[in-house]
Formats: structure tokens, sequence, C-alpha cells
């Protein structure tokens, strides 16, 4: 029994990792003799949104390798799987309508699933043998989950005394916008941001950041904040004197 080498692509955002996975994904395909080959390849990721994506490129680029000529977003992907396999641009159109509309009509062997998504299916699978229902169902109370987090976050307030003027300076403020000073909503509502995937990227950029950072953002913005109320007032006074001056000569 061989096994394939194991490749590793260590990239940043943007740099294009999903137009790299789909091509290997596709000579994959294309490396075989049979078109259905699909069943046997397996691809797994992060998000829900990251299936969708790669899914939807696989599905595209099949889609154009079928047109001639080939688009131009499309072409750099043909061209290395010809270099590949050793096809001719006919065969590998040819097989790229077949595999593409086999793909559509079999879909549920379309294997591009989360994580979470392929343990379930292996828990669903053994689940006799680990003495688990038949029917069992996943669930996360996240609600509950993050109202524990910030029930333990307040339990610090007193002891630490940084979290502590953070929390206080909170309340004051919201007292002074004639708010409750309780924070418990607030950091309620802030923290399901946590739950969409599409924030993971921009939460994961604040992790660098300090608590000095976000003083400094808060004091800049309490400044443009002051700025345009100024600058709105000086407008006004100034509509108003353009008004009175209209009613004179009229």
């Amino acid at each position: 029994m061989t096994s394939s080498p194991t490749t590793f692509y260590s990239a940043s955002a943007g740099s294009g990792k999903t137009y790299t996975l789909a091509r290997d994904y596709l000579t994959l395909l294309f490396q075989s003799q049979f078109n259905n080959h699909y069943r046997k390849i397996l691809a797994v990721t992060f998000t829900n949104k990251a299936v969708a994506e790669m899914k939807e490129r696989v599905l595209e680029h099949l889609y154009n390798f079928g047109k001639q000529p080939v688009p131009e977003s499309s072409i750099g992907i043909f061209d290395h799987i010809k270099k590949v396999t050793g096809l001719s641009d006919d065969q590998l159109t040819k097989r790229a309508t077949t595999i593409h509309q086999r793909l559509l009509h079999d879909y549920s062997a379309f294997d591009i699933v989360t994580i979470d998504a392929f343990n379930h299916r292996i828990l669903r699978t053994f689940a006799k043998d680990i003495d688990l229902p038949a029917g069992f169902e996943v669930e996360l109370d996240t609600d509950s989950l993050i109202n524990k987090a910030i029930q333990n976050l307040l339990a610090r307030a007193g002891n630490d005394k940084k979290l502590t003027k953070k929390l206080v300076d909170f309340s004051l403020s919201k007292i002074d916008n004639n708010k409750s000073w309780d924070v418990a909503f607030d950091l309620m509502q802030i923290s399901s941001l946590i739950k969409n995937e599409n924030h993971y990227e921009y939460l994961k950029a604040l992790e660098q950041k300090s608590s000095e950072d976000f003083e400094k953002l808060a004091q800049n913005l309490k400044l443009k904040n002051r700025g345009l109320k100024t600058h709105l007032k000086e407008l006004a006074i100034g509509l108003i004197g353009k008004v009175k001056t209209t009613r004179i000569r009229t």
C-alpha cells in the first residue's frame, strides 16, 4: 500500500489559497481514468463559507473547461491539468463536461465538508459502538456559553484593577447617555459577533491589539466626535444667519 506525500501550503489571507486548492482538487479528478473519481476525494475545511466557495470554484472551472476558448479565469488551471495529465485540449474539454454533469446529478457525493460535519459523520457511523442513540443530534448552546464567560469576566471585577476601571468607565459612560449602568447586556450583544463565522478574520486581527490601543482609539473617536459637533454647530449658526438675513430683505 502506497501513500501520497503530504503537501503543505503556508499562505496569508488573499494570497490565492482557494485557487490553489481548487486546482489540486481538479487535478486529482482528471488524473483518474474514472469520471466519478470525486467519490474518492475528501476535502475538509473550517467554515461553511469556505465549503461553499470551494464547491463553487470547482464547478465553475469544470463548466469553463467545457467552453472553447476556455475563459481567462480558468485557463491557468486548464493548462496545469494538461501538463500533469498529458490530456489534449479536446480530451480535457470532453471529460470536464462529463464530470461536471455527473457531479451535478450526484451532488451528495461531492465531499467538500467542514471539520464539524466530517466528525459528525464519523460519530453517526459508530454511534452504536459508543452507545449513542441512533438519532442523536449535536447542539451547541452558544448563548449559554457566552453568558457564562461574561459572568466569569464580571466576577473578576474588584480583583483586576485594569478590568475594574474599564468596567466602571463603561458603566459611567452608559449613565451619561441615559442608559442602564448594567454592562452585561452590552457585552452579550457585542459577543454575538463571535457566533458569526464571517466576523472571524476581523476578530482575529484584534488579537494583537492591547488595551492601550483601544484606549487610544476611544480618545481619537471622542476628539473626532467633538470636532464634528463643533463643525455642525458652526454650519447651523451660519444657516440660521442666512435665513434671518433673507427674512429681513423680504
